[in-house]
């Protein structure tokens, strides 16, 4: 990053600029805010949009609903709507929306839209759902994005399948929200996968339940390093009835990736396995995970 920094590259002063001022480990928010003042001497008028999110995105979580403390970062993100930069519009909406100024939030998430700033269709969608549950816009900006931008299909199956919402305006069938789904969830979209399990599952859209497409949603789940879909995947291969995937071993394997981000369930399930003999009995295997859970707070585990 500093290297990039040095050569004036946009992408190292983003990537650089959020890391200081979102990630605990490394916290700086003057660097961060450096930072994003050189994007601007450089001519990145994006530059303004970070220098905004130096300042809301730090402030306390009960600060970020009361609109008088989030003077300085409105001043940055104004500037950047006037320069027409795609981020401050929905910026601005989502800080009047939970400022409780719904009207200002509205304007501005309507007005990002027409300058086609992403953030700002999700934004509609989600004041919408939840101005006195008006589904049908909701639906209609959640459709926007995801046919503009491919994300945000966990929208659209939160209105079709949660609350049962139906388009009006569209021939939309559970297919094409399969289809969606699918296109997030190889895009590391956790939800969407809860989602398309749900629907091989629960046999409510005339979809036939299907064991094998679940599999299927738990292995890209496992694949992409999802705790909760890590160790269901994991432990499918203790099933001792599937002669032809049995394999204790390799679910060990998969339920440590797991354990070892500390998924409570996995480190139960491996401190259940070395004690009882899920495979064969191994003392210091199950003193590694009972002193790992004792080490990381998991205590009642241990």
């Amino acid at each position: 990053y500093n290297k990039g920094i040095s050569e004036n590259n946009k992408r190292a002063l983003k990537n650089l600029c959020s890391l200081y001022h979102s990630n605990e480990r490394f916290k700086d928010l003057d660097k961060a805010r450096s930072i994003a003042q050189k994007a601007i001497d450089c001519g990145f008028e994006e530059g303004y949009v970070w220098m905004g999110d130096t300042y809301y995105w730090t402030l306390d979580s009960d600060k970020m609903f009361d609109i008088n403390e989030c003077e300085e970062a409105q001043q940055w993100y104004k500037k950047a709507a006037i320069k027409e930069i795609k981020g401050s519009y929905s910026s601005l909406a989502n800080m009047y929306w939970n400022a409780g100024e719904h009207e200002k939030a509205f304007r501005w998430a309507h007005n990002g839209v027409m300058h086609g700033d992403r953030g700002s269709f999700q934004a509609l969608g989600w004041f919408y759902e939840h101005d006195d549950g008006q589904y049908e816009e909701a639906w209609k900006y959640y459709l926007k994005n995801y046919v503009n931008f491919g994300s945000g299909a966990e929208n659209l199956a939160r209105l079709f399948i949660d609350y049962s919402y139906r388009p009006t305006a569209d021939d939309y069938k559970i297919e094409n929200l399969i289809s969606a789904l699918e296109v997030c969830a190889k895009n590391s979209n956790e939800t969407c996968i809860d989602y398309l399990i749900s629907i091989y599952t629960d046999n409510k859209f005339d979809i036939e339940p299907s064991p094998q497409k679940v599999l299927e949603y738990e292995r890209l789940g496992a694949q992409m390093g999802f705790d909760q879909y890590t160790h269901k995947f994991g432990l499918r291969f203790f099933n001792k009835e599937d002669k032809q995937n049995y394999n204790p071993y390799r679910g060990m394997q998969w339920i440590e990736k797991s354990a070892q981000k500390m998924y409570k369930d996995s480190v139960l399930k491996l401190i259940e396995i070395s004690a009882k003999g899920g495979i064969e009995p191994d003392s210091s295997v199950h003193e590694k995970w009972c002193d790992f859970a004792l080490v990381n707070n998991l205590a009642l585990l241990a």
